[in-house]
């Protein structure tokens, strides 16, 4: 839509985290390399950090308490929950080397996540591999079981009216407001009901 390969990248980068959430999203990691036209090498660390009350001590008791023997696996859980990199490092890439505005480059994913997608395959067979995750939530159960027991056949329409809300509100307001705003206000109380760490 005349922008640039930066404004290609964050809008595939949105659209993937809609479209195969087992994949990415905006409550992961990001890491971006982008090669200027002037021969610039600019890296962009869009890393997890860990939240500033979770000692090393407690974390290392969490981890060896929630280790699945069975599969070598952490057991999820909101103390495993660290403040998300991958928007703050969208946002940064998309402000300093993009030509289009945050609405215009997450328009996709929104049309995706309040349309569908088909149920890929790949998405089938992660939550195959992960069903105690999912059966471990009500709102994912619902979201991607059908009848909240199995995996959506392949070629399912994947609609998540939520996200579709969520990244509305983050063309509107920004993403600060992810972090420092109202949309982080709701993550903290959210935490803090279910003994997480992040913080706004």
């Amino acid at each position: 839509a005349g922008g640039n390969a930066v404004d290609a990248a964050v809008a595939a980068a949105f659209a993937l985290g809609v479209a195969e959430p087992g994949s990415s999203g905006i409550g992961g990691q990001t890491y971006i390399l982008i090669h200027t036209a002037d021969g610039r090498a600019v890296a962009i660390d869009g890393s997890a950090r860990t939240p500033l009350h979770a000692s090393a001590e407690v974390l290392d008791r969490i981890l060896t308490e929630t280790l699945d023997t069975q599969t070598g696996q952490y057991l999820p859980g909101y103390k495993a929950v660290a403040p998300p990199g991958t928007l703050a490092a969208l946002d940064l890439a998309l402000r300093r080397f993009g030509s289009r505005s945050l609405a215009e480059v997450v328009a996709p994913a929104i049309e995706i996540a309040e349309f569908g997608a088909p149920w890929s395959a790949a998405l089938r067979a992660f939550l195959g591999h992960n069903p105690r995750r999912v059966l471990a939530s009500p709102y994912l159960s619902r979201l991607f079981l059908e009848d909240a027991i199995e995996p959506w056949d392949a070629g399912h329409v994947y609609c998540n009216p939520d996200l579709a809300c969520l990244l509305r509100r983050l063309a509107t307001a920004g993403v600060g407001d992810f972090y420092h705003g109202a949309i982080a206000g709701e993550i903290a109380a959210d935490m803090a009901a279910n003994g997480g760490w992040v913080e706004r």
